[in-house]
């Protein structure tokens, strides 16, 4: 009798999901499905979506990406003939939907819930899950893992409840993680604490869950939330809040203007703060307008051979590698607008001297450029923008087009000769675009623009205000404007960096000289296959690791779309080759 092939994923969420679902696909493949063994470990009561995407969520957490461009990929039939099991073929995304009676209208793009979304994942998961479970290939573990050792050749999984289970493979999947609070966070904890403050001031150091402010009983016409940060997250937290004192009324189906309908006299209820002052930017409202800002098959094709050539790679010098090959795309692209603001009528190398000055620099300014003092105005003139309601400015088309692009920017750095340094700062230039590439749908912008018009949201202090805090909260300073807070709430994600992670399992991995870091501000280095490079001896260890944590080795690890992606196949196959190869 064979002995089984033991495997481990550790994070059940849509990437890990999708790792156990090409990995089963894999093992069919060579007929070795009945030798192996697979646990799967996931924390929270939902496995196949994790906690971002669970079904029992606030509405008020939104997708930002629309149901037209969530194409996630059907799921083969899958056949054990040595089992004597089959698993019916699940639909795609798409397919899904339309059995639920939901159209894709091109007149407008219209966003899920992340709830729905998660709807999706887990039954996907599920369809696979429960028969192969039945036959014995499969269990779930509602452990949280705190260390993973080598031992003899096979990696040794030890949870928090003190139980140890030894694999021949293991892949780490587990997403989001804490790093050490900085100092800033960690002063106003320490002066709450020293001063016994809790039942006056509210700190939040993580956005989620909503449930966590949503269910106090201390927000009134009286309090003021300083929210750190004035992305995603702080509009799902204006949004949540919103709604529970309140209704956000569409006014306009068309443009999706809002009006805020609520009884009491609320006032200066949210003050955001940045270190930049800036907004986020809304997508285009509907394909028709998007259309515009989608790049040639031949522009993508010369991106790719260009971002790909290794020679030119491990010639790089900075974010420059990139942004050489994007600014000829992006400047004639914003010629051929129908309506752009080329009042001047720049020529091609005038337009891309300014798109290479702005990536240099994002306080650089020009008349192309959208430039406007008030935020507030801003964010009206890029949602006309969204609308195809004015000129389209140089930005906002950089933004839209650098979205379209970043799949084939995503595949051709990953795992490349670029210098660890250069990679870093590329990195930096994609994580600074999001304000436009991430950008959340034009309702959500009219919902800001009406609070803040309501006076309910305050945008005075979002460009780097002076903070202290004291016995009545945090005061917020800019020039002679001043407002005291009683809630503050982190919306800033903690960057994925290895060295300074507070989980349990990559502290040790970490002490135990496990991994390596691909950068001492990035994550964990992997080669293209996912497996992580000991410290040790710079060998591959039976280890992998999927996803945000290995952002330095990888870009572009956040995107739902990610998890479909080619990553996890890669794994899959090359894991399956390892244990067939060592049976």
């Amino acid at each position: 009798m064979k002995i089984k092939k033991k495997l481990a994923i550790i994070g059940v969420g849509p990437r890990g999901s999708m790792a156990f679902e090409n990995l089963v696909i894999e093992f069919c493949s060579q007929n070795a499905l009945k030798n192996c063994s697979i646990s799967l470990y996931e924390k929270s009561n939902h496995p196949g979506s994790g906690p971002i995407y669970r079904a029992n969520q606030p509405d008020a957490n939104w997708m930002n990406v629309s149901h037209r461009f969530l194409e996630l990929g059907a799921r083969e039939k899958i056949e054990s003939n040595e089992l004597g099991i089959t698993v019916e073929a699940f639909p795609t995304y798409h397919e899904w939907i339309t059995k639920k009676n939901i159209t894709i209208d091109d007149n407008i793009d219209v966003y899920p819930r992340r709830s729905f979304v998660g709807n999706y994942l887990q039954e996907r998961f599920q369809s696979l899950f429960r028969p192969l479970q039945v036959k014995g290939i499969v269990d779930l573990k509602k452990d949280l893992v705190q260390k993973i050792s080598l031992c003899d050749g096979q990696v040794e999984i030890l949870a928090k409840e003190g139980t140890s289970y030894m694999y021949d493979e293991v892949l780490l999947t587990i997403g989001h993680q804490s790093t050490k609070i900085d100092e800033q966070m960690q002063s106003w904890k320490n002066f709450i604490t020293e001063n016994k403050l809790e039942e006056n001031l509210h700190l939040f150091t993580n956005p989620y869950p909503l449930s966590q402010y949503l269910e106090c009983d201390y927000i009134n016409e009286n309090t003021t939330i300083a929210v750190r940060g004035f992305g995603l997250s702080t509009i799902d937290i204006i949004r949540a809040v919103s709604e529970k004192i309140g209704k956000l009324e569409i006014v306009d189906d068309t443009t999706r203007a809002t009006k805020f309908i609520c009884s009491g006299k609320y006032k200066n209820l949210f003050a955001p703060f940045t270190l930049e002052g800036l907004p986020p930017i809304p997508k285009p409202l509907n394909k028709i307008i998007d259309n515009q800002f989608s790049p040639r098959p031949e522009h993508l094709e010369s991106l790719k051979n260009q971002l790909s050539d290794k020679s030119i790679q491990r010639k790089a010098r900075g974010a420059v590698f990139l942004t050489q090959a994007m600014v000829p795309i992006i400047a004639e692209m914003y010629l051929n607008l129908e309506n752009n603001n080329n009042l001047n009528c720049l020529s091609k190398q005038e337009i891309e001297e300014v798109l290479t000055n702005f990536l240099k620099d994002e306080k650089f300014t020009h008349q192309v450029l959208t430039n406007n003092v008030s935020v507030l105005n801003l964010m009206k003139e890029y949602v006309q923008m969204s609308l195809g309601e004015t000129a389209v400015s140089l930005d906002y088309c950089l933004g839209q087009i650098w979205r379209h692009c970043q799949e084939t920017i995503y595949r051709s750095l990953s795992h490349n000769e670029l210098s660890a340094e250069v990679f870093k700062e590329i990195i930096a230039l994609d994580e600074r675009l999001k304000r436009y590439s991430y950008g959340p749908p034009v309702e959500s912008i009219q919902m800001l623009i009406a609070l803040a018009e309501k006076k309910i949201l305050n945008l005075v202090f979002l460009d780097n205000p002076n903070i202290n805090i004291c016995a009545s909260g945090w005061k917020l300073r800019v020039s002679d404007k001043e407002i005291t807070a009683q809630l503050m709430i982190n919306s800033v994600l903690d960057a994925p960096k290895i060295l300074e992670t507070e989980t349990a399992i990559i502290k040790n991995l970490l002490e135990d000289n496990l991994v390596q870091a691909a950068h001492e501000d990035l994550g964990v280095l992997t080669n293209e296959y996912a497996y992580i490079f000991s410290q040790k001896n710079n060998s591959t260890l039976p280890v992998a690791l999927l996803g945000r944590l290995a952002k330095g080795s990888v870009i572009g690890v956040d995107a739902i779309l990610e998890c479909f992606g080619p990553r996890s196949k890669n794994w899959a196959k090359q894991a399956v080759l390892n244990l067939l190869r060592n049976k």
